[in-house]
């Protein structure tokens, strides 16, 4: 059975982004799996160093499964409360182990049954908003799996338009494909969003826009796509745009790996946006595995 994953801290960003993903589960008919990861830290003194005992880590993991039951619990009571006429109710499943997270959810055999990972952001700025890019990064690289980032303000509503974020490179009609796996129980539009800084548009790129476009046609198997060209905008400066004049209620994009210099010099277009963006982002890589998308797709 397919599923949404949701890493959860316990934190109040973390139950919103658990909450909106059991919302968007509804509509899927897919359930929910809250993962919550702890670590055993090592006490050091100047006489040595000693780990906890037994009985302090089970009594630790027995207070965090007692979390994970409660908010399962307050979850699946709010879903109920507020959905009563979606027929799809989702299962919350729950689970609790000790380890780094995103190298645990890469251990996970079950990873090919999952749509995505969700995660709250943090609405803290500076450092800690460093931190979170940094988080970010560690998600779509190591788990393998599309992520779905919420912002803490995030609440939510029937999806009726979804913006694809594209250059038109790499792996990017395969994502649009996947996409419209989601896009399908909504009805929604996906509108293909291209953000160039220069008003006019090569031949060559002209030729590689069209060819995208007429594949699109051929192979997404979805008829509410659209193509829109935003010019003589940086790409944060027309995807902010597109969030507040277009009407969309979800922000796709491709994390593509940079050259050192970008990553110091520009950073990532993707990691901006998700720095940024008050609306819900879902952030593929070229390696994302998108076996949960394509199976319902194809």
């Amino acid at each position: 059975m397919k599923k949404i994953l949701v890493a959860t801290d316990f934190s109040p960003a973390a139950d919103n982004a658990a909450r909106y993903a059991l919302h968007l589960a509804c509509y899927l008919q897919v359930n929910i799996e809250l993962l919550h990861t702890f670590e055993i830290p090592m006490v050091s003194s100047e006489v040595g160093a000693f780990a906890w005992s037994a009985e302090d880590y089970e009594s630790l993991k027995n207070f965090k499964i007692g979390q994970l039951n409660d908010l399962s619990a307050k979850l699946d009571k709010e879903d109920r409360e507020v959905r009563p006429d979606i027929p799809w109710i989702p299962r919350i499943k729950h689970s609790c182990e000790e380890g780094e997270v995103f190298q645990t959810i890469s251990q996970h055999k079950e990873n090919k049954d999952t749509y995505f990972l969700t995660m709250g952001t943090s609405s803290k700025s500076g450092i800690n908003r460093l931190f979170f890019g940094n988080k970010v990064r560690r998600a779509v690289h190591k788990t393998g799996l599309p992520v779905l980032i919420v912002p803490p303000m995030a609440t939510f509503h029937k999806i009726n338009k979804i913006a694809f974020a594209t250059d038109f490179s790499g792996n990017d009609l395969e994502i649009l494909h996947a996409l419209s796996g989601l896009a399908r129980p909504f009805n929604a539009e996906i509108l293909i969003a291209h953000v160039t800084e220069g008003n006019a548009i090569s031949a060559p790129q002209q030729k590689n826009i069209d060819a995208f476009l007429k594949e699109v046609t051929a192979k997404a198997n979805y008829p509410k796509i659209y193509y829109r060209h935003l010019s003589g905008m940086t790409v944060e400066e027309g995807l902010t745009w597109l969030i507040d004049h277009g009407h969309i209620d979800l922000l796709s994009m491709v994390h593509r790996p940079h050259d050192l210099f970008d990553q110091i010099f520009k950073g990532s277009h993707t990691m901006k946006m998700a720095d940024h963006t008050p609306l819900p982002m879902l952030i593929f890589t070229e390696a994302a595995s998108l076996s949960g998308f394509m199976s319902d797709c194809l």
